[in-house]
Parts: C-alpha cells; sequence; structure tokens
C-alpha cells in the first residue's frame, strides 16, 4: 500500500511510503513466533545498530529494505496487538523484470550487477548486523519441488528495484487511485464473520534504472555465538554444510544467492543440482 504524506504540518514530509500491515485475528502471534513477529524483531535490531554505528548513511544500506518506523497497535476491543512497517517506496521485483526477457534469462551484465550489490547488502548484514538471512522450512511439510524452493528467502520474488520517490510510476499510481478508487472487499471467515478489508494493489511502471533492494526479513537469525548447528533451510537446497552436520553460519547466504541465479533463472545453469542426490541426506533422529 502507497500514500501520500502532505505537508499540512511541520512534522510531516511531501513523500510516499509503504506500508506493511499485520492484522491479528486469533491467538496465533500470541502463541507462537511468526515470521512477521521476527521481521519486525530484526528490522528494530537493524535500525537501533546502523544508529549505533552511525551508519545510517552507508552505502550497503540502500540494497536492504529497512524500516523508517514501526507502529503499534493494540485493539482494545478484542486485545489484539498489530505492527505496522513503514517504509521507503520500491518498484517491481526482479521475478518481474524476468518477463520482459526471452525465457526469462536476464543479459550476463545485469545478473552480474544484481548479485554484486546484493553481496555488499548481505556483506553489512553479517559484519555490521550480525544476522543471517537465509529462512528455515519445516521438512515435515510436504509440497512440491517449485513450491519449497520458493520458501527460500533470497530470491527474485524478494528482491525489488529501488525507484526515486519523485518517480512517475508512483504519481501515476497516486492519479490512478483518485481517479478511480479501489473497491475495498470484505473478507469473512468459515462462520460468516466478517474478519477484514482488502484493497486491491495497484503495480508501478518497470523501471530499469535502479539497484536491488533485499526484501523478507521474516526468517532472520541473530548471531549470537558465530555458528549454528541446527538442522535448517529447505531440505531439496539446503547448503553442504548443514548437510554434513557441521557448524553453519553467514556463507549459507552466498549458496542461497548461488541458488537464486542457478534455479530461478536469473542465468544459465552454472552448475548442477542433482535432487536425487540431495534427497539421500536425511536428518537422523530417534
Amino acid at each position: 500500500m502507497i500514500f501520500f504524506s502532505p505537508t499540512d504540518t511541520k512534522c510531516r514530509t511531501k513523500e510516499y511510503k509503504t506500508l506493511k500491515i499485520t492484522v491479528q485475528t486469533d491467538n496465533v502471534l500470541r502463541n507462537s513466533t511468526p515470521p512477521v513477529v521476527n521481521e519486525v524483531k530484526m528490522l528494530k535490531h537493524l535500525k537501533l545498530t546502523a544508529e549505533e554505528r552511525e551508519e545510517t548513511n552507508h552505502p550497503a544500506l540502500k540494497f536492504l529494505r529497512l524500516a523508517d518506523e514501526i507502529l503499534e497497535l493494540d485493539n482494545p476491543e478484542t486485545g489484539d496487538h498489530h505492527y505496522c512497517i513503514v517504509s521507503r517506496p520500491q518498484g517491481n521485483s526482479i521475478r518481474t523484470l524476468q518477463d520482459q526477457f526471452p525465457g526469462g534469462i536476464l543479459p550476463r551484465i545485469i545478473v552480474k550487477t544484481i548479485v554484486h550489490q546484493l553481496i555488499i547488502g548481505l556483506n553489512w548484514l553479517h559484519t555490521c548486523g550480525g544476522v543471517v538471512h537465509t529462512g528455515n522450512f519445516s521438512s515435515s511439510i510436504s509440497l512440491p519441488v517449485n513450491r519449497v524452493l520458493t520458501m527460500i528467502d533470497i530470491l527474485p520474488q524478494n528482491i525489488l528495484i529501488s525507484i526515486d520517490n519523485d518517480s512517475i510510476g508512483l504519481k501515476e499510481v497516486e492519479e490512478q487511485e483518485t481517479k478511480d478508487p479501489s473497491v475495498p472487499i470484505i473478507t469473512r471467515d468459515g462462520n460468516g464473520t466478517e474478519c477484514g478489508i482488502v484493497y486491491r494493489s495497484r503495480s508501478t511502471r518497470l523501471e530499469l534504472a535502479g539497484h536491488p533492494v533485499l526484501t523478507d526479513f521474516g526468517q532472520m537469525r541473530l548471531l549470537d555465538d558465530g555458528e549454528f548447528s541446527d538442522w535448517w533451510m529447505p531440505d531439496l537446497y539446503r547448503a553442504p554444510e548443514i548437510l554434513l552436520q557441521l557448524p553453519w553460519s553467514c556463507p549459507v547466504d552466498m549458496w542461497s544467492v548461488g541458488i537464486m541465479v542457478s534455479l530461478h533463472g536469473l542465468q544459465h545453469m552454472t552448475f548442477k543440482l542433482r535432487v536425487v542426490e540431495l534427497t539421500v541426506f536425511t536428518r537422523f533422529s530417534n
């Protein structure tokens, strides 16, 4: 969702922002730690880290979608707790960019640029932020191979193309919404009770001049002790050190970047991944 902040008060600036809003309708957020709650925690940590290190203008941060502000709201009637993540608006994803090229294969120079800038951002997360980005997936859930792959956090869908705040695309969205407001859709649960209102999203025009911006920090983990030893990442695309049950850390993010480039069509295969061989590695349990 994009909103326009007017200049009617001194505390507001004339710029576009995006809002990521969570709506709690049951006890899920109370009884567990879903990705959105972890993302809020990580975004707060990264923002504080950048401020403490006086690196809020660090070049690497432009490749990461951090939060400008995080609002927390309580519903007095239900006792529910909602989060609202405010950040700079970004353009289309790398996945959308792929659709503009035959077979979804990006030119080598574009792939090299994306990977280079992505690694700069990841390096800051590792060395300064003290976190690892790559996510997890429960092996107890049965899903098709292509669906399991989407559980990896570093993938084309989660890398957006940056746009300027005075972008023509953002102005077009504002004009479209003014002339033809989105019709709200009321959602209901299985009992027919109203549980929320959804508005249709409007996409911006595809702009190619921007740089990649990594998003989705829902599975991010703090590197408190420097290394982990638990079972992590999706079964079919797990990094070698995890498969061998060795200590693992930040390098698994580099493995995820390689998986993205090779298996998501960003470029022709740079190495072959045989699913049959990977499936023989299973977790030993009693």
